[in-house]
């Protein structure tokens, strides 16, 4: 009877799978350690690198040490750090070729930490320039005139638009009477009804012959009167369209001086410090940090864009066509079905120079249209370096790609604020020297268009003022208020797209600075207005009166034809019945 084991096929058989546990437990962890690294750098599209990676097979799971993910704009510097990631896989799913992480732990993350080595991959892609975008908006970011305007020199580089209207109306007047004059050369002239008169004396020797001369000229007579009449029907029709014509241009002329109104108004908004003014105060004082900030956070935004847009990859490889006699693989829903990739949950410790953040990741996958579920985060700090408390909230939605949608929510506590340059004018430079702030921010991206607010309350505030010791009695008045003000609410919006949107912002400066100064606004703003409306009238009236010198030309025209029709008229009636000897004709 033969063995029921072969001792030594079975002993070839332990030896060999002890061989093979061998090799594999000595070179497993530097396989999946090379393989991480290479997928990671595929999907990131920068130089990833890890210092160690330990698979354990009882339970299935991986801790990672120290993973580096170069930041592509600079090589020389780590977009993300992370000290320790350790996590279970599920086996099932393992078995069907997917990844399933229930909860995962990340330690010690870190941002914009330094290499020791380029982690360069491709060439540097080329920087967007954000500074000189960021300038176009806080350009002209200046505070009102702080003493009276020179209105010689305003006037002298600003354009009017009432002399513009006139300008505009003078050419046109120019433009008539050359069209006129046209028109009225091709009309009969006196000449023609000079000639008029040659032909009806001819008609007196219609008396020599008797009765038969006298009826040949009645025709003669009837023939010349109606061309004369039929002249003169084109005169008169002439007459009338001019004189409709310079009708309305007069008019125009006529409203020409109230024109001028919109001029002084645009020109005292822009150059003079007026209660309407004052209403912006908070846009020229805190425009420009507030748009330092947003500016800030949308680059950063943009700079992890193309990472967010990983997240909707479900079905993209059905949108390309298949090589020649391949298929490929279409993924149907199904109930339950698990994505290639998952993560329910990750447990994060983010390591800031602002101090240290806890929270958790959820719903990691690039295949959320599977899950259903976007990726939600949710961290906090406490006792920071320069907060007392800090929270972020917020989602990253694909799981229907053409609705994408991002929101975040950050609330604080006890911001301190310091040396805040708020104004470089070299007339009123600003800046808050300290504030204690608690905001509340939202925003939502959704498909391309951005929708943020801010809402602010500052206290503890110390504003400082370097003024020069000539500086106007405006310039003092302002900055004696900022000096009283040690707490204000503010709030900003922005709407648009990343690349061109609108920011507003308010505060209770406004309100403030109103109350404080209203009455010395006023009367500098009355001042100015007066020699502005001066200055601006006595131009106005110069090249109205040249405006009024055009409409001469076709006043003199108008002249022409009235000639023209009175010798007209003066040959059908004189002329006509001295040739006719008295004789009443029958017409």
């Amino acid at each position: 009877m033969k063995p029921w084991i072969r001792w030594p096929g079975l002993l070839i058989f332990l030896v060999l799978a002890g061989l093979s546990y061998f090799l594999l437990y000595l070179f497993i962890d530097d396989f999946v350690k090379a393989r991480i690294e290479a997928a990671g750098s595929d999907w990131a599209n920068a130089k990833v690198e890890l210092d160690t990676a330990k698979l354990s097979f009882f339970p299935l799971g991986l801790r990672l040490k120290r993973l580096q993910v170069t930041d592509r704009e600079n090589p020389m510097q780590n977009a993300v750090e992370i000290g320790e990631i350790a996590f279970l896989i599920d086996p099932g799913a393992a078995l069907d070729r997917k990844i399933h992480i229930e909860e995962m732990t990340l330690e010690a993350l870190r941002l914009n930490t330094p290499r020791t080595s380029s982690g360069a991959l491709a060439p540097e892609p080329e920087k967007q320039s954000h500074e000189a975008k960021k300038k176009k908006e806080t350009e002209g970011l200046q505070l009102p005139a702080l003493d009276l305007p020179d209105v010689k020199e305003i006037l002298e580089k600003e354009n009017l638009a009432s002399l513009k209207l006139i300008e505009d109306l003078r050419e046109e007047a120019k433009r008539e009477e050359a069209k006129w004059k046209a028109q009225i050369d091709a009309l009969p002239d006196k000449a023609k009804f000079k000639d008029y008169e040659q032909r009806v004396k001819k008609l007196k020797d219609a008396k020599k012959g008797g009765l038969s001369g006298i009826l040949g000229g009645v025709q003669e007579v009837a023939s010349l009167q109606k061309e004369i009449k039929a002249d003169l029907d084109q005169i008169r029709s002439a007459q009338k369209m001019l004189k409709t014509d310079l009708s309305q241009l007069k008019g125009r002329v006529q409203s020409l001086p109230k024109v001028p109104m919109d001029d002084i108004n645009r020109l005292k908004e822009k150059y003079a410090l007026s209660p309407k003014g004052l209403s912006n105060i908070s846009r020229m004082l805190l425009g420009e940090q507030i748009g330092d900030w947003t500016e800030t956070a949308f680059q950063a935004y943009e700079k992890v864009q193309p990472h967010l847009a990983k997240l909707s990859m479900e079905g993209a490889e059905a949108d390309q066509k298949p090589a020649r006699g391949k298929g490929i693989d279409i993924h149907f829903r199904e109930q339950g079905t698990l994505p290639h990739f998952l993560i329910d949950k990750a447990q994060v410790s983010l390591q800031l120079d602002a101090g240290n953040f806890s929270g958790d990741i959820q719903h990691i996958t690039t295949q959320q249209a599977l899950t259903g579920k976007p990726l939600a985060f949710n961290l906090s700090g406490q006792a920071l370096k320069d907060f007392e408390s800090l929270r972020l909230e917020g989602t990253v939605n694909r799981v229907d790609p053409a609705q994408a949608l991002d929101t975040l929510h950050i609330k604080a506590q006890g911001h301190r604020l310091g040396n805040l340059s708020l104004s470089k004018s070299k007339d009123f430079p600003v800046e808050m020297k300290n504030a204690r702030a608690d905001f509340d921010t939202t925003a939502k991206i959704q498909n391309g268009q951005l929708d943020a607010k801010l809402s602010a309350q500052m206290n503890a505030v110390v504003f400082a003022v370097g003024l020069k010791e000539d500086a106007p009695t405006m310039a003092r008045a302002m900055a004696d208020t900022l000096a009283e003000v040690k707490a204000f609410g503010l709030s900003a919006e922005a709407k648009g797209t990343l690349s061109d949107y609108d920011l507003k912002i308010a505060s209770d400066l406004d309100q403030v600075f109103k109350k404080a100064i209203g009455n010395q606004v006023k009367a500098q703003a009355a001042q100015f207005e007066a020699k502005l409306k001066s200055a601006i009238t006595a131009k106005v009236d110069e090249a109205l009166a040249k405006a009024q010198g055009e409409m001469k030309g076709l006043d003199g025209l108008l002249d022409e034809l009235g000639g023209r029709e009175a010798l007209g008229d003066k040959v059908l009636k004189d002329a006509l019945k001295k040739a006719t000897g008295g004789l009443k004709l029958p017409f």
